[in-house]
């Protein structure tokens, strides 16, 4: 990115599906000014309970993260999120089996408001339909522009290629 201006190419849009960090966007010294970058959970600017519940789990259960407000100790939660409520509905004694059934019976999975409601029983192999998109500005942060937005799998219509 920070070459791109010597090249003399002004796309209208860069969009990425990975960036957001905050040491990144500090490291970069304002070359990521404008990318925009999708995540499948809630933005941290956008706040609100489901922020708060993760920025107080991650206080008392991983206090050795110093800022947890990145995108892979935000993904290792909802993944262990989905990993507890797997047990939850498995009962008292799972076995392997039992834990992925109980888990793929699950209709609306959230992991408490951080993601778009996921029904687990259709959804496996299958790629999101929500995401969330935010923009690095020039003062070395995130701006949210839009929270949520859903769309509809395409599927393939068959043919060659």
């Amino acid at each position: 990115l920070r070459e791109l201006p010597a090249t003399g190419w002004k796309p209208k849009v860069i969009l990425s599906a990975s960036g957001y960090d905050s040491a990144l966007l500090a490291g970069a010294g304002g070359a990521m000014t404008g990318v925009v970058v999708s995540v499948f959970y809630r933005p941290f600017e956008a706040g609100g309970a489901p922020i708060a519940g993760y920025l107080d789990a991650m206080t008392r259960f991983a206090p050795q993260i110093a800022n947890p407000r990145q995108d892979l100790a935000m993904i290792g939660y909802i993944n262990t999120d989905l990993f507890l409520r797997g047990l939850q509905e498995a009962g008292a004694c799972p076995t392997r089996q039992g834990f992925v059934d109980a888990l793929r019976s699950v209709r609306s999975y959230d992991a408490g408001g951080l993601v778009s409601p996921i029904d687990l029983s259709t959804s496996l192999g299958r790629a999101t339909t929500c995401l969330a998109f935010v923009q690095a500005n020039a003062a070395g942060s995130f701006d949210v522009l839009d929270e949520r937005l859903c769309g509809r799998e395409l599927r393939a219509s068959g043919g060659a290629g």
